[in-house]
């Protein structure tokens, strides 16, 4: 999906397939939700692209008690020597849905609490407004996706991970 946002000339076209080219005068707070709403997913797909290699990299690194690494460099070439390049985009899929859904939220959210904040009069938003709408996105993003996502990610990781479970094991006592 190919979105072109033109705020200034207060013109949007959304492609989807068939070409669509809405007029109108001034942003309404739907408007302005789906907007920041689109531009977060996007976001946390490509967030999620870039970082993945890494968190792989870093959780090998965790797991390596052999010492099979001698760093970050030695696993990384060593994960693509012996699986590929596309093993370093290994649990991507849920990796970008968690970020995807998060940066959504956040953005969404912040641009609706904002459009509430809004002075009636002039239309702006304060600097305590501006606050207090990006404390509640947070806020809201925080229970709705990341606490569950973290202890979902949390328990699955314990219970896949042999050796994880054996850290736990010892760690308790």
């Amino acid at each position: 999906m190919l979105v072109l946002l033109r705020t200034h000339d207060f013109r949007r076209r959304i492609s989807t397939g068939t070409d669509l080219l809405v007029d109108y005068g001034g942003e309404t707070k739907n408007d302005s939700a789906v907007r920041e709403t689109i531009a977060g997913s996007l976001g946390g797909i490509v967030e999620a692209c870039c970082l993945q290699p890494v968190d792989v990299i870093k959780t090998r690194l965790q797991l390596d008690r052999s010492g099979s690494y001698k760093g970050i460099i030695h696993c990384g070439a060593t994960v693509i020597r012996t699986e590929g390049v596309r093993a370093l985009w290994k649990g991507l899929t849920p990796f970008a849905t968690h970020l995807t859904l998060k940066y959504a939220l956040r953005m969404g959210s912040n641009a609706v609490l904002q459009s509430a904040f809004k002075d009636p009069k002039t239309g702006n938003v304060s600097p305590h407004g501006r606050v207090l709408a990006g404390f509640g996105a947070g806020v809201i993003e925080a229970l709705v996706i990341v606490t569950p996502f973290e202890a979902f990610y949390t328990r699955s990781r314990f219970s896949v991970f042999p050796l994880a479970r054996q850290l736990k094991a010892t760690s308790s006592h």
